[in-house]
């Protein structure tokens, strides 16, 4: 078989040779945002993780846009996650609240493998019901959610990636809404001794000197009526 022969030979499996290579990177390159835990309960105050999973890829920032109805929770809380070294949020806009976070200056590594962004604390403000939180993210939209590998691609550029970040769909319940509190029980002071003499009562039982009265009462009437015998 001479070479013009086997030329298509080698083109086909070149080609197949690529598209193996580019599905593999495709699958390593895959990175997503999800909520922890993406379901349950939502009570009086509850926390749920924004978290970043880059999985196979090195990453930069990210920033999530986390939606909710306004009519049935809020967001009453945000706390910093561990896995930037920086965290901002912003929540002028109703109904969702921005979370961006970012590594220091002159960081060339990036981060791999998935850690939280952000802790956000949800109150409901209905007694009953399911309700929802999503991330804001489409081709359509510059200013949603992405993540943004160190080569300066975003990983959530397409309509299938952002398909592929898990969203929370929780149930109203009410096991966290007990504002009342125990007060503590306080200890009973003990009586004071002096020496080895037992324990002084605070104060002398009122029935036995009102019983003394009584006898002492008795005896002087004894003694008048004896007088008045003489």
């Amino acid at each position: 078989m001479n070479l013009k022969k086997r030329l298509p030979i080698i083109i086909s499996l070149f080609a197949m040779l690529s598209c193996t290579s580019l599905a593999k990177a495709s699958l390593a390159s895959a990175a997503l945002l999800r909520l922890n835990p993406s379901s349950g309960e939502i009570s009086d105050s509850t926390q749920i993780q924004v978290v970043v999973d880059a999985e196979g890829s090195s990453v930069d920032s990210a920033v999530a846009v986390v939606t909710f109805n306004t009519n049935q929770v809020e967001i009453t809380n945000i706390s910093d996650g561990a896995f930037f070294d920086s965290v901002a949020t912003d929540t002028t806009t109703s109904g969702e609240v921005a979370i961006t976070g970012t590594l220091n200056i002159g960081n060339i590594e990036g981060k791999t493998g998935s850690g939280v962004l952000a802790t956000i604390t949800v109150k409901p403000k209905i007694t009953s019901g399911t309700v929802t939180l999503g991330f804001r993210c489409s081709a359509a939209d510059v200013d949603d959610s992405n993540i943004m590998n160190t080569a300066g691609t975003n990983l959530l550029a397409t309509d299938e990636q952002c398909a592929k970040n898990v969203g929370g769909s929780y149930t109203i319940g009410t096991s966290g809404g007990d504002s009342s509190t125990t007060s503590p029980t306080s200890t009973p002071t003990p009586a004071e001794t002096k020496g080895d003499q037992p324990a002084l009562p605070e104060e002398l039982p009122e029935s036995g000197f009102r019983d003394l009265l009584k006898w002492i009462t008795s005896g002087l009437a004894l003694i008048g009526i004896g007088l008045l015998l003489l």
